[in-house]
């Protein structure tokens, strides 16, 4: 993991709110401090590396899987290029933002959608199956240039890039794994709101901060993916949402709560995580034997509406009324 020396390193406010006091800290697995506002509860890194340096998180090591297998967090991507798409071809199973969009929010065919943080293609491969208009955004030049020869249209930059050259605006717009490494969170939301169409939606993802009231330090979200700068639970990305002019719709997270890493094996264990889940379909998801079955063999069984596990999902509204 890297290691940064202490010139390389900056204090700095909250962004929601500007204050310098914090109620909590933890110490993450790389030996940096995370600290939680004492006045609205956003919780960042503090120091956090300087800003010009922050890119060196973002190297071909991070999408080859190179990084993964050091447990330091970082994608492991398919990465092969023109010719018969892998991602096409051999995964059937519809991933989680577009089973939303379909079950909740009318589907995506024919919708215009940009994906920020799109690495190489796979979830906008899959839209445009779905029959969207889909373009992606992508800080990595490595990452984007891929996305490309996959025949994906992608766009190399940040946010603030794409609003100075571009103004196109979307139905929907998708940041999955996004907001938590941005240098400011408030701006980040703020930005990307002029990029979606008055009563359009935007998703996004990212580790749930409440598990660290559970696990304090143990948290997984404290013990990988070191380039995070922020961390979010549910209130606060209403927040943030909220002062950009959006409405939160819709949330979920993941069934694994985030614990400690080490997984137990043993037979009595695994049992008594199956039941549970089961009886949570049985008294949360759908009051009937058969339709709980039903939910929890199927791969909706990974997610729960509101719940508290690791990674949270929340889809947001755009509430500014269209001019025409």
């Amino acid at each position: 993991m890297r290691k940064w020396d202490s010139k390389e390193l900056e204090l700095v406010k909250c962004d929601f709110c500007g204050a310098h006091e914090f109620c909590a800290e933890y110490l993450r697995g790389d030996g940096m401090r995370v600290v939680e506002c004492a006045i609205c509860g956003l919780a960042y890194l503090n120091p956090r590396p300087l800003k010009n340096l922050i890119p060196r998180f973002y190297e071909e090591e991070y999408f080859t899987g190179v990084m993964a297998e050091r447990g330091e967090g970082g994608l492991k991507l398919e990465l092969g290029i023109a010719g018969k798409d892998p991602i096409l071809e051999g995964k059937k199973r519809i991933p989680r933002p577009i089973e939303l969009i379909n079950d909740r929010f009318g589907g995506m065919q024919g919708k215009d959608v940009l994906e920020i943080g799109c690495a190489t293609g796979d979830l906008l491969s899959r839209m445009v199956q779905e029959g969207a208009r889909a373009r992606g955004l992508e800080i990595s030049d490595f990452a984007a240039r891929i996305a490309r020869s996959r025949g994906m249209e992608v766009t190399t930059g940040t946010i603030e890039d794409y609003l100075a050259s571009e103004v196109k605006t979307f139905d929907i717009v998708m940041a999955f794994e996004v907001i938590e490494h941005v240098t400011s969170p408030i701006r980040f939301f703020e930005s990307v709101v002029k990029c979606i169409k008055p009563g359009g939606l935007l998703l996004l993802s990212t580790p749930n901060y409440s598990c660290s009231s559970r696990y304090g330090g143990a948290w997984f979200g404290f013990n990988c993916s070191f380039e995070h700068l922020y961390f979010f639970n549910a209130e606060t990305l209403k927040r943030l949402a909220c002062k950009a002019g959006c409405t939160l719709q819709y949330w979920e997270t993941t069934m694994w709560n985030g614990g400690p890493t080490q997984v137990r094996h043993d037979f009595l264990y695994k049992n008594l995580n199956r039941l549970s889940r089961l009886l949570y379909f049985v008294t949360e998801e759908d009051k009937t034997i058969m339709g709980a079955l039903r939910a929890f063999l199927s791969r909706k069984s990974s997610h729960r509406a509101l719940g508290s596990g690791h990674t949270i999902t929340a889809v947001f509204r755009n509430d500014a009324r269209s001019l025409s």
